[in-house]
């Protein structure tokens, strides 16, 4: 009875002992792919993240190109536009711009050039006057209150003509300004043309100064 029940108990041994080793060896096959799986994520995540970084490195470089391409294309757009105003315009309209335009140089040049000279024969008798306090006695004019007084009087006159001057060389940018600002929005609106490159220099002497 007991040798006929051996094959059964060595089977049912067998089944006891196997059974875990396959069922660990099944999970170490699962661990293992599972780790392989992860390691290959892993790879393809760093690989993604770089080819992003790679991708947005070309965008940037491209948008840097178009940018220059199409500043490119307006200064050539722009050199085009001049060429064709100045060949093909209303040439009466500019004349009378022009003529405007000087007309007002003319006056604004005359009205600094009469404030400078009033200013220039107030500074004369300002002088002349701080200079006049010394002569009332050969001892008075190097007395410490004439000498006070006649450095104030000196002092207040250089400093008038300073602020004259000033006052017009202001008053004169201010007003050749405003009539170069009304010739280009004539040429602009009216005549439809570019103001040429050679106007645009004239404005100013070889110093980039204001100039009629």
């Amino acid at each position: 009875m007991v040798f006929k029940a051996f094959p059964m108990l060595l089977l049912a041994a067998l089944l006891f002992v196997g059974a875990p080793l396959a069922f660990a060896s099944e999970h170490e096959s699962e661990d293992a792919t599972t780790t392989a799986t992860t390691t290959r994520h892993e790879v393809e995540f760093k690989d993604t993240a770089r080819f992003q970084e790679l991708l947005a490195k070309f965008r940037t470089h491209i948008e840097q190109i178009r940018g220059q391409f199409d500043k490119k294309v307006d200064e050539l757009k722009t050199k085009w536009e001049k060429g064709k105003s100045v060949a093909h315009v209303d040439a009466s309209c500019v004349q009378k711009a022009v003529d405007t335009r000087e007309t007002a140089m003319q006056d604004v040049f005359s009205k600094s050039n009469a404030s400078i000279s009033d200013a220039l024969k107030v500074r004369q008798a300002a002088l002349y006057a701080a200079w006049g306090l010394s002569i009332a006695s050969t001892t008075a004019s190097t007395t410490p209150s004439t000498v006070s007084a006649r450095n104030v009087a000196l002092k207040n006159a250089w400093s008038a003509w300073k602020d004259a001057r000033n006052t017009a060389a202001k008053t004169m940018r201010t007003e050749r300004d405003a009539a170069w600002k009304t010739y280009k929005t004539t040429m602009k609106n009216t005549c439809k043309a570019v103001v040429p490159k050679e106007d645009e220099s004239a404005g100013q002497d070889i110093l980039g100064q204001m100039a009629i």
